[in-house]
């Protein structure tokens, strides 16, 4: 092809760059389609581009054609052939520029500055007649959602087409819904057309993780049109010399380790998981950092009050699941500036960011009134009380009292005694001293913990955990996860328990509570060395006695406009018949304190509403105590003849 075009080679046909095109266009030979003669016309037509490019450019740097010879237009130098030394182009490339102004990602420069190294000595040895450098391009960023893995990797594949790593300068940017096809073949069809589309370019697939949606079984009707886009890649990609192309796979760590472990192994050998780039979640300085470049770009302004509890809202947030980090502090600085919308110069205060700001300074306070209706509880709220008074102390001078307070409690007692009600309402005890980013409790039982094969018990308790970041993990009648004795999928789960606590991405990020009966609950600390050693806070709820009774049923029937009339003399036989008849029905197997007594307002609430003279709203109703002892002796009656006494 130069013979016919009457070109002349720097350093003649026998020279080394004819034989570096020729070696460069051989590398596709194990592509399919490989073109032969074809590859190599497309090879001869880049380096015509280039010597016309470097024509033009002489021509414009000679000031005086009458003095300075022109260029010789026959001549093929090696830059035409081969193109020139690759440059380091980091101190013109804004792409370059941008990454260095981002805090940390110290291994992403590292690794960009690396590159520019081997470029250009793979280059020389090249030119040198020796074997090129095996360099790959293919890389994997792992982090939770809004640690800036996306647009660190588009400026990684731009910074990637400027040093001249990949033949064509584009970036190409994809998810994996441009892959997956809705029927049988039309992945293969679609992940090859883009994998083709995309030689020697930047090709960067964000959400990578979405390949693999966690079952091998295709469970979804989905898994093997997923599976399906995995396999194409593994057999397009082969990391050879000379493949000329970069592909960066973006997604969550968990899954995307789950999806290299599971799918096909020949990923992990494409795409090495121990060279990949990690983004961690932001701590509370980097937070607040973007917090205010943000609010610098909209020209917003906070007061520093308001900056404290902003910070103290992210703070709160990154525990839970899922967290956005940069992503939620643009929606809280959003939600914060709609009420000034339409105003020029905005400064923020405290109650833009959280109008419950100041909740922890009174928590004390209001702590009483969340048992409000609850008879014999002055202990444990005395307790809890404390805890808020450690917390809002401990913030006055600056300390963080999630290191003090305790985040694990063993609840213990009959059934009916409050343990339950008291647990949703510590949610909002821990929610009112800002420990918490919300006062939800999730309720469950021990079974819903156990799994039902080996290997299945593990994944439940995780999830689990991980449904509980930043909320309250209520597990009522835990003392079940004990029942099997060792080697039981119920004393798995205890392990697992105990392992997840440990686990940086749990500890102190959720408040945990086991309850059960007294007895078992001793039992089940037992079964592992570890779990008393985390659970060190117990609070014990005693059975309802005869006189708390009565008071809790004065109470629930007071609420449905219902009086209990007696005597002023509380020594008469009826209170003292009462009395007895609370005490009788405490005895008998199964009795529930606070439920049963729950049953008997309602029996009496409905008798009420059914026999008396209903009139207008206010006025109350009433029952006397000779009705009540009638309502006792039957709910009595019930029980022993149901074989419960």
């Amino acid at each position: 092809m130069i013979r016919q075009d009457n070109f002349k080679i720097q350093q003649g046909p026998a020279g080394p760059y004819p034989r570096i095109l020729a070696k460069r266009v051989g590398y596709g030979r194990e592509e399919p389609g490989f073109g032969n003669v074809h590859e190599l016309h497309l090879a001869y037509l880049k380096i015509l581009e280039r010597q016309a490019s470097r024509l033009r450019q002489r021509l414009v740097d000679i000031d005086d054609l009458w003095v300075e010879p022109a260029p010789d237009e026959n001549l093929l130098t090696g830059e035409d052939i081969i193109g020139p030394e690759p440059e380091d182009c980091r101190a013109k490339s804004d792409a370059w520029k941008e990454l260095q102004k981002m805090a940390g990602l110290d291994d992403v420069k590292q690794a960009i500055s690396k590159n520019f190294d081997r470029a250009k000595l793979s280059y020389r040895r090249e030119v040198a007649g020796k074997e090129l450098l095996n360099i790959s391009l293919n890389r994997v960023f792992l982090g939770p959602p809004g640690t800036g893995k996306t647009t660190v990797a588009k400026l990684y594949g731009q910074i990637i087409t400027e040093v001249g790593l990949v033949p064509n300068q584009e970036v190409v940017f994809k998810v994996p819904s441009d892959f997956i096809g809705q029927h049988v073949g039309q992945s293969e069809v679609k992940t090859n057309s883009i994998i083709d589309a995309t030689k020697g370019k930047v090709l960067i697939i964000d959400d990578a993780h979405m390949f693999f949606n966690g079952s091998l079984d295709g469970v979804d009707g989905t898994d093997k049109f997923r599976l399906a886009c995995i396999d194409v890649i593994v057999s397009k990609i082969h990391n050879r010399t000379g493949e000329g192309r970069c592909i960066i796979l973006i997604g969550y760590p968990d899954r995307m380790e789950q999806m290299f472990q599971k799918c096909n192994p020949g990923l992990r050998r494409r795409f090495p998981l121990e060279e990949a780039f990690r983004f961690q979640d932001y701590d509370d300085d980097r937070l607040t950092e973007i917090l205010g470049m943000k609010m610098e770009e909209s020209e917003i302004k906070a007061s520093t009050a308001a900056m404290q509890v902003a910070s103290e809202v992210l703070r709160r947030a990154r525990d839970r699941p899922n967290f956005g980090n940069g992503g939620d502090v643009v929606n809280l600085l959003n939600q914060a500036k709609l009420d000034y919308l339409e105003m020029v110069n905005i400064t923020l205060e405290p109650e833009d960011f959280d109008p419950n700001y100041n909740r922890g300074s009174t928590a004390a306070e209001r702590c009483r009134a969340l048992f409000d209706g609850l008879i014999g509880f002055e202990e444990t709220i005395q307790r809890f009380q404390g805890y808020q008074r450690t917390a809002e102390n401990l913030r006055r001078r600056n300390k963080n009292p999630r290191d003090t307070i305790p985040f694990t409690f063993v609840f213990k007692g009959p059934p009916g005694t409050g343990k339950t009600h008291t647990a949703r309402i510590v949610g909002q005890i821990f929610y009112d001293m800002g420990i918490l980013s919300t006062n939800e409790v999730v309720e469950c039982s021990a079974s819903q913990l156990i799994g039902k094969h080996v290997g299945h018990t593990g994944p439940k308790v995780i999830d689990l955990f991980e449904k509980s970041l930043g909320k309250i993990l209520f597990i009522d009648e835990a003392y079940r996860l004990g029942l099997g004795g060792r080697n039981s999928f119920g004393d798995e789960a205890v392990a697992e328990i105990v392992d997840c606590m440990t686990k940086p991405r749990y500890q102190r990020k959720l408040v945990i509570v086991l309850a059960g009966y007294t007895r078992e609950m001793d039992l089940l600390m037992k079964v592992n060395a570890g779990l008393r050693g985390r659970f060190t806070t117990e609070i014990n709820f005693s059975p309802m006695k005869p006189r708390a009774a009565l008071q809790y049923l004065q109470n629930l029937l007071s609420k449905q406009d219902i009086e209990l009339l007696e005597d002023n003399n509380v020594n008469t036989n009826e209170y003292e018949t009462v009395m007895r008849l609370f005490k009788k029905l405490s005895m008998t197997n199964g009795w529930s304190n606070g439920r049963d007594i729950n049953t008997l307002a309602g029996a009496i609430t409905d008798d009420v509403y059914n026999y008396s003279e209903v009139e207008e709203s206010g006025k109350s109703l009433f029952i006397r105590r000779e009705d009540l002892i009638k309502f006792l002796k039957d709910m009595l009656r019930q029980r022993i003849k149901g074989g419960v006494a």
